[in-house]
Order: structure tokens, then sequence, then C-alpha cells
């Protein structure tokens, strides 16, 4: 399921997360700043991994 959250302190930035892929926007400017892919480990349930994708 697709989840999105805001910046708590002034809003700034929005979190849009689906799967195993994170968005992170700007909403002043209306621009994606990040993307990230993350992983986790079936094992342990921890997150394993963080990758930089734009």
């Amino acid at each position: 399921t697709a989840q999105i959250r805001f910046q708590p302190s002034t809003g700034q930035f929005l979190a849009a997360a689906s799967e195993s892929v994170v968005s992170i926007f700007d909403v002043e400017t209306h621009t994606k700043k990040y993307t990230l892919q993350v992983c986790f480990s079936t094992q342990t349930h921890r997150c394993c991994t963080v990758s930089f994708l734009s």
C-alpha cells in the first residue's frame, strides 16, 4: 500500500512510499528531491540497505 507523510516541523517536505521505494518531494518548489530504494532483511526484520536512485 502507498503511504504519504509530511515533515512534522515545517511541512516543507513530503515523503511518499510504495513497495520498496520512498520519494521525497519539496512541496514549495514542486520538485522531487530524492528517490530511495529500501531493502529489508527477511531474517532479522531490519533495514539492510538504502540506495540513492536520483
